[in-house]
């Protein structure tokens, strides 16, 4: 975990407090945890950022959670544009971090929308809670 807040974007009263713990106490936030509605079931978890153009957005941990939980991950970047939809831009790019890492993929918001959809449908729901 950064001891340096980077965005400057956020609240920060929990984060700032959690920083000034010892260096063993180490934390990343989990942006999504796609889940099913009926039975509750996470199913994958995804890390979002905003912009990171020309960075490299860690995900050891992310992967590692994934691999834990036994769902895949996922890392979207995205940018926003108060014209497009939602406030974002028309794209995102989007790459799978566990199972089999793939490449960086620019994809349309409709695009990665289906991504997400085709999690949810692949699931077979065992309604137990």
């Amino acid at each position: 975990m950064s001891r340096e807040e980077r965005t400057g974007e956020r609240e920060l009263a929990f984060s700032g407090w959690h920083r000034s713990l010892s260096d063993d106490c180490t934390v990343i936030d989990v942006d999504f945890a796609e889940y099913c509605n009926r039975c509750k079931r996470i199913l994958a978890v995804i890390e979002t950022a905003h912009g990171h153009h020309g960075t490299v957005k860690p995900t050891t941990v992310l992967r590692s959670l994934a691999r834990q939980a036994g769902v895949s991950a996922y890392l979207i970047l995205y940018d926003c544009d108060p014209a497009g939809e939602h406030g974002l831009a028309a794209t995102m790019r989007v790459q799978r971090v566990y199972p089999r890492p793939s490449v960086m993929k620019v994809l349309s918001i409709g695009e990665v929308g289906a991504l997400i959809e085709r999690i949810h449908s692949a699931h077979t729901c065992s309604h137990e809670v």
